[in-house]
This record gives C-alpha cells, sequence and structure tokens, in this order.
C-alpha cells in the first residue's frame, strides 16, 4: 500500500528507458567506465564527453562506443540530421490553436463561459478544427509569431551532429536490446545497466518483503477515484475550495502508479531505492495541493535541511571549538518515507494545516 492506496502486482513499470529484458542468472562482476572530461578529436566531428559514470551490471558486453554514448547521460538529446518541416508545421499549428482557445475561454464569467463553451462545442460538432481568429488579443498575436519565427529560424540553422557513426550504431543497438534496462544511480552518481530479470527480481522483493505495499486482486483506480470524487465535492460544498479548484482537482483519465527502482551502488548487494511514480494518478493533483500547504510549515520546521549546502552551511555556524564531551555521530534511516507511521503522519499534517496563516484550503482529515 502507497499512502492510502494499495498496489497491484501489475503495477511495476517494466519500461524503463530501453525497455528491455534478461534470461541470464549467472553472477556478473560490475564494469565502471568514467569518461574524459576533455574533449576527444574524432573523424567526423567534435565531441565532448561528460563525467557520468556508467556501471555496468549487465551480461551484456558494452564496448568503447556504448560507453561513450551512455556516459552523455539519460538527459542527452541526439542531433537530428533531418527534421521533418511538415511535422514541425503541424505541431506548430496544433500548438497555436491551444493557446488561441485557452484565451478564448480565459477569465469569462460563469454564465458566458458555459454559454460560450455551449456554442463552441456545438461548432466543433461539425468543425472539429474550430480554431479562434486571430486579434481578440494582441499580446497572443504577438507572442505566437515570435515563437513561430524563432522556430522555423533555429531549423535554418545548421547544427553540430554530437554523435559519431559507431555511436549511432551503439544507440541503435541498445535501443533493440530487450536484455537490459538502464536506471540512474541512486544520489545522481552514475547510469546503472542492468539484466532486466535481475531488475524484475529486486523490484519483486522491494513490494514482498515490507509492510509499505499490499497486493490487490484488481486494479482498485476507479474506487480511489470515486472517493476522491466524493472528498471533492464535499469540499466544494463546504465552501473549502472554489469551483475552479474543484474542477482541477477531479481525476479525468487516471492510472494506476507506476514503481520503478534506482541501483544504490555505493551499498552491499546494491539494494534499490524504489520510487512510485504518482503522475496520472486519481490522487496526484489533491497530493500536489496538500504539498504545497505544507511546505511553509516544512521550510520553517527547526529540524529542516534543504540540500547539502544548507547542511554545510550549517554546520558553519556551530560555535567552535567543539566539547570535548561532544559525540559526532550519523544513522541511516532506512526507507525513510515509507516508514513514517501512517497514522502519526496524518495528525502531523493536521497540525501543520491548522498553524497556517493563510488558509486557503480547509484540512478535512478524518
Amino acid at each position: 500500500m502507497v499512502g492510502n492506496r494499495q498496489v497491484q502486482n501489475y503495477e511495476i513499470d517494466w519500461f524503463d528507458q530501453t525497455n528491455m529484458k534478461d534470461n541470464s542468472n549467472k553472477d556478473i562482476e560490475p564494469v565502471t567506465y568514467r569518461p574524459e572530461k576533455e574533449k576527444k578529436s574524432v573523424q567526423e566531428n567534435e565531441v565532448t564527453n561528460t563525467s557520468c559514470p556508467v556501471i555496468n551490471l549487465s551480461s551484456k558486453n558494452l564496448n568503447t562506443e556504448h560507453m561513450s554514448l551512455l556516459s552523455k547521460g539519460l538527459s542527452f538529446i541526439p542531433a537530428q540530421k533531418k527534421v521533418n518541416i511538415g511535422k514541425v508545421l503541424a505541431d506548430l499549428t496544433e500548438w497555436e490553436r491551444r493557446m488561441r482557445l485557452k484565451e478564448y475561454f480565459y477569465n469569462i464569467k460563469e454564465h458566458e463561459e458555459v454559454k460560450e463553451k455551449s456554442e463552441c462545442s456545438k461548432t466543433r460538432r461539425k468543425n472539429k478544427d474550430f480554431t479562434p481568429k486571430p486579434g481578440k488579443n494582441i499580446w497572443l498575436d504577438t507572442y505566437i509569431e515570435v515563437v513561430k519565427g524563432d522556430v522555423m529560424n533555429g531549423l535554418k540553422q545548421r547544427k553540430s551532429i554530437n554523435l559519431t557513426t559507431k555511436e549511432e550504431n551503439a544507440l541503435k543497438d541498445i535501443l533493440q536490446d530487450d536484455d537490459i534496462v538502464i536506471r540512474p544511480a541512486d544520489k545522481g552518481s552514475g547510469i546503472v545497466v542492468i539484466n532486466k530479470e535481475e531488475y524484475f527480481k529486486k523490484l519483486e522483493e522491494e513490494i514482498t518483503n515490507n509492510d509499505t505495499y499490499s497486493e490487490t486482486e484488481q486494479n482498485t483506480t476507479h474506487q480511489i477515484t470515486k472517493k476522491v470524487k466524493s472528498l471533492v465535492n464535499r469540499m466544494k460544498k463546504e465552501g473549502s475550495i472554489s469551483g475552479e479548484m474543484k474542477t482541477y482537482l477531479i481525476p479525468k483519465h487516471p492510472h494506476p502508479a507506476k514503481l520503478k527502482g534506482n541501483p544504490k551502488i555505493h551499498k552491499q548487494n546494491k539494494p534499490y531505492r524504489t520510487i512510485v511514480n504518482g503522475i496520472g494518478t486519481a490522487t496526484e493533483k489533491i497530493a500536489e495541493i496538500a504539498e504545497k500547504e505544507l511546505d511553509n510549515y516544512v521550510i520553517n520546521s527547526p529540524s529542516y535541511i534543504r540540500d547539502t549546502t544548507d547542511f554545510l552551511d550549517k554546520l558553519s555556524k556551530v560555535k567552535q571549538p567543539i566539547p570535548k564531551n561532544s559525540i559526532l555521530f550519523c544513522f541511516d534511516v532506512v526507507k525513510l518515507y515509507p516508514s513514517i507511521p501512517r497514522e502519526e503522519g496524518i495528525k502531523a499534517c493536521k497540525i501543520a494545516l491548522d498553524t497556517r496563516k493563510i488558509k486557503k484550503y480547509q484540512p478535512m482529515i478524518s
């Protein structure tokens, strides 16, 4: 169970990075590749390697080109040699249509909005490509023209190729390989290549051997969506939220959350940090609002540490010298968020919401 939601046995997201699978059970020695930071001159062009290490835990033999490609990082985007101008123009036209429709219905009085939406709906039944005409908002017209101009001018500029021919072949090989999964290492310490079977096995162990998750026999998304709608409607009825917020919070086309794992390569047996991706789930929007409302309370808590830099800054302010009888220690919290007691966590959230100076939304925790 994640929060108040049960995880189903088919909800693990096997489609990671390269959507790959493994049939090997043999022990594999990890191979780490650390690219050089300086530029390397190649026959066709200049390619700059990043400093992202690649750890190969799979049975796949990765050559120099594979490693060089992966070391560019998961955010690397290969430059396209050819651009489909027709598709770009079609995408720009669709984007312009969405922008004009948003402006067309923005900030209209409720009764006028309903009326015009109804009229627009009738029009769009006859013509699904209905697009408001330019001229209503000069700023929007200018913005659209500038964006379209920038995009088209950018296509005219000659772009340098950022992959060698061998690296392009390596990319095709990796994309077509259904035996591996590529994941970022925990704490952003590199890229890890894993046998897919081993990846599946460890994720299943994670959700089986703890009290955070429980298996269900069927997809519970529909039931959860009904609960969310009931809560949101009650909040609107009692005046806790506006009609606009009600529309925002009600799930449109929800689906189950997906589970992924990032290997902790610095630890023995390289366990996974499991990540539940809640994007598109029934509770995504209400979780977003709850987090935003709790944010101010959290950052003003005495124990709050934003990041490593903030931690080092706090250490620098500790009075020196440290007393001789002081004991310096550190400890590792295993599964920090899943280990938070649910009842105590809910109570803490309610206390935090009750202490807000500006209460945009009233807590309805039961």
